[in-house]
């Protein structure tokens, strides 16, 4: 099957849960793609496809996002973490630290599943210091693997009950995260007129999932969205294990 049709299928399949949930589409395209395609060359070619992605639910549902939430938590430690984490992303073992970032979400996405299905009484809101210590560690992760994702919902999934709201509020963060990576890579090289070529081609797929993803969102109750959402973290921290035994990073 050509490149451009897997990555494509790929694509359309991510955007969708992206689009429907507010997070998990990058996370999603890197570990899937990455088995067929370079780690670096799927991480220059989707970021700016996310950032799109986003400003398309910004510029739709604007009125949903959680301003103060963004402006006294959000941004200002997961900035701080994405710069970190990109610095350390030029030097350190990927493999290591993604096995052990993957072996942390699928325990905390266990957590959550297990108080979903009452298996488990549900623990405590997060304390002042978890809050900012989740936040820093999703940007660090950002930064290192464009995957800050998991951290990052589960500290919105605790603070932010509306999935409308969940949804723009994140959207903002990934405009600001992902496009702050994208001036980075450019200024590395990484990406560059070729690959913002390649990603234009994968555009119909971007529309396609969003298309889906819009109909999905807007279907479903919000605690079957719970459960989507750790669910897509525990896959996505499978995800993660698989492709750091099947890519060489």
């Amino acid at each position: 099957m050509p490149l451009i049709i897997t990555l494509s299928a790929i694509v359309l399949f991510a955007t969708a849960i992206h689009a429907a949930t507010g997070f998990g589409g990058t996370l999603l395209v890197v570990t899937l793609a990455a088995l067929f395609y370079p780690l670096e060359g799927i991480i220059a070619l989707i970021i700016p496809l996310n950032v799109l992605l986003n400003v398309y639910i910004i510029l739709r549902y604007r009125q949903f996002a959680n301003k103060k939430i963004l402006v006294r938590s959000m941004i200002p430690y997961t900035f701080i973490g994405l710069l970190v984490g990109y610095s350390i992303y030029l030097y350190i073992n990927k493999v290591l630290l993604g096995t052990l970032f993957a072996s942390f979400i699928i325990i905390l996405s266990c957590y959550e599943l297990a108080v979903h299905f009452r298996l488990i009484k549900k623990g405590v809101s997060l304390s002042l210091f978890q809050q900012i210590s989740i936040l820093l560690g999703g940007g660090f992760l950002q930064g290192l693997f464009v995957s800050g994702g998991p951290l990052v919902v589960y500290y919105a999934r605790k603070t932010i009950a509306s999935k409308s709201v969940f949804r723009s509020t994140l959207a903002v963060l990934w405009i600001i995260l992902n496009s702050t990576l994208l001036m980075l890579h450019l200024y590395k090289g990484s990406i560059n007129s070729e690959t913002l070529l390649f990603s234009a081609t994968l555009m119909p797929a971007l529309i396609a999932g969003t298309i889906i993803g819009e109909k999905v969102h807007h279907n479903i109750s919000d605690s079957m969205f719970n459960f989507l959402i750790y669910l897509l973290i525990f896959l996505g921290g499978i995800s993660l294990l698989l492709k750091n035994t099947s890519v060489d990073i």
